[in-house]
Order: C-alpha cells, then sequence, then structure tokens
C-alpha cells in the first residue's frame, strides 16, 4: 500500500502546472495557472501564452507574439498653439 502512494505522489508531481499571461489587445490583462494552454484558453475564452523564467509576464506588459516587453511610453499630445491676435 505505501508503494502505491509513493507512485501515486511522484505522478502528481511530474504532472506540473504551467502559468499563463492571458492576453487582451497586446496586453496581458491577467495571470493565471492551468493544466494545459488549451484548458487556459478555454477556461478565459482569450489568447493565453505560457510564460516562464526566461521571459517573464505580469501584468500591464505588451506581447508581440513572441515576448513580453514594457509598452512604448505614450506622451500625451500637445494642446493646440493659443491663436496670436
Amino acid at each position: 500500500m505505501v508503494g502505491m502512494k509513493t507512485e501515486n505522489f511522484i505522478n502528481q508531481k511530474e504532472k506540473q502546472m504551467a502559468n499563463f499571461a492571458v492576453i487582451v489587445d497586446g496586453k496581458v490583462e491577467n495571470i493565471i495557472v492551468a493544466d494545459s494552454l488549451e484548458i487556459a484558453q478555454e477556461v478565459t475564452s482569450k489568447t493565453c501564452v505560457e510564460y516562464t523564467d526566461e521571459n517573464p509576464a505580469y501584468l500591464g506588459l505588451g506581447y508581440d507574439g513572441k515576448i513580453f516587453e514594457q509598452p512604448k511610453s505614450f506622451e500625451a499630445p500637445l494642446p493646440p498653439a493659443a491663436p496670436q491676435a
């Protein structure tokens, strides 16, 4: 009986869940953990991408289809110049 419990524990350890970034409009909207990419996308109904220590993701990062990256800084346009009299 003990051998059976050990075997089950080993099998569970081999099946590790993965981290996924949920992508909406090219940005990381959420972070989830799931057994597979298929399950992550089914649960969220959105594009999901597995992330790793080598290619980390966190909320707000952009995703270009290959890597996660800081979004380009946004500069508000200057207001129109006041008319000169």
